[in-house]
């Protein structure tokens, strides 16, 4: 019996009639594996590339620090903040007036609104919208003495970055959209406080340290802060404030 012989162009055409191969009940499509492999696989490098993008400045800055310190010299960073703290101590010294307290104007909201000073004739708004006022103090602030202090300051966690470098900050560009509605919606008080570890202290936020830089950044002259116990609107008002004393929830109610 002589064995049968297909042709190349039979077999295709045996192959074109041959139905789709069939799927066991279960299996991925390799068509959507394939996909889903080459999302992950983007999704991942662009992950990559972020945090290289992110991570590249913070290696460059420790590197050269060590470099600094290996050598005998102060840290990049520090060395910049000490210059900082050097050029407001003595500016501070020779400034002959005190900046104006904020302006309170009027609204139509029920919230009280201040008016702040920025450099360059601009001007942010900023509101008090605590419910709770009996139990709030608002303290008016020297902006400059306020940054020259925060600069100093012991606290770890909410360090201060000098003002050339404040516009770095990863939420600066909220604040910026955050001021920008004007009085129409104007930016929550910060609440910041004064803790002493001897006889240094440190400045530290429960809310509003973007604000603050933005503010600081921008030129402000003076702006209110809210505070919960009264020591601590003394302690503000004593080493940084400007104007009269601090403002009780009563007071803002009149």
């Amino acid at each position: 019996m002589l064995p049968l012989l297909m042709t190349n162009s039979t077999a295709m055409a045996a192959g074109q009639n041959m139905p789709p191969p069939i799927i066991p009940a279960g299996s991925a499509d390799p068509t959507v594996l394939e996909t889903a492999t080459f999302w992950a696989a983007l999704f991942a490098v662009l992950v990559i590339i972020v945090l290289i993008v992110r991570l590249v400045p913070f290696l460059v800055d420790k590197a050269l620090d060590y470099i600094s310190t290996k050598f005998g010299l102060k840290p990049r960073n520090q060395a910049e903040k000490c210059e900082e703290i050097a050029r407001l101590n003595f500016a501070l010294q020779i400034r002959k007036n005190l900046p104006n307290p904020p302006h309170r104007i009027l609204t139509n909201s029920r919230d009280p609104v201040w008016e702040i000073e920025l450099a360059g004739d601009k001007t942010a708004y900023m509101r008090f919208n605590d419910r709770e006022f009996d139990n709030q103090y608002i303290v008016y602030i020297d902006a400059e003495k306020f940054y020259y202090h925060w600069l100093r300051s012991t606290d770890g966690f909410h360090k201060c970055p000098t003002r050339a470098k404040m516009p770095l900050d990863r939420k600066y560009a909220g604040a910026e959209t955050g001021f920008s509605h004007g009085r129409e919606n104007p930016v929550p008080l910060a609440y910041p406080h004064i803790t002493f570890t001897g006889n240094e202290f440190s400045i530290s936020f429960t809310n509003g340290i973007t604000r603050t830089i933005w503010l600081i950044a921008n030129g402000a002259k003076s702006f209110p802060i809210e505070v919960r116990e009264f020591s601590q609107a003394e302690l503000f008002h004593g080493l940084m404030g400007v104007g009269h004393a601090p403002i009780t929830g009563a007071e803002l109610k009149m």
